[in-house]
């Protein structure tokens, strides 16, 4: 197995060194200021509008990622940096949770690899791992969002959320 996941480590570091030129709409785009380059990403979004899984817009068939239980946790670890590396390429940024142990966000990552995004030549796209249905939540309640909106409401500590706020999730 090691010398399978060095091959495919060695492959996706490949897709790091191949990056997509931005499009004819960044030509004027302040690449140095995050909220232009977000507001063209969508522009582009737009404009693109095909959506392709993620394995087909980097490459990467989810067939040659293995199932999170055959790996170790520093295996599940190095796989994952490198997944996240060639979606950085690509402008997408998966949302873990804060502290999500290795092994999972691994998981999570390889069961969205089909998850359909729009590419973009620019700026940043998150892609959501949880669709804040709790019922369908992949990840345990101590790190998600979701769970902690819900078990307040079952306990019928409804939040009246305003401007001043600090609300603190585990993410």
């Amino acid at each position: 197995m090691d010398q399978y996941l060095d091959q495919l480590i060695e492959d996706l570091g490949e897709i790091v060194q191949q990056v997509p030129p931005p499009g004819a709409i960044w030509s004027g785009v302040d690449m140095t200021n995050p909220n232009e380059t977000e507001d063209i990403a969508y522009v582009e979004q737009g404009q693109n509008g095909e959506s392709k899984p993620l394995s087909k817009i980097v490459g990467v068939e989810k067939i040659v990622l293995p199932p999170a239980d055959r790996l170790s946790d520093a295996q599940a670890d190095l796989l994952c940096t490198a997944m996240v590396s060639v979606l950085s390429v690509y402008h997408f940024i998966p949302d873990f949770p804060v502290g999500l142990p290795a092994k999972l966000r691994y998981k999570v990552l390889r069961d969205h690899w089909e998850q359909e995004q729009v590419a973009v030549t620019g700026g940043a796209v998150h892609i959501a791992l949880c669709d804040y249905v709790t019922s369908a939540c992949p990840f345990p309640p101590e790190f998600c969002g979701c769970l902690v909106v819900e078990r307040e409401e079952q306990e019928g500590n409804e939040r009246n959320f305003d401007e001043d706020d600090d609300i603190e999730l585990p993410f």
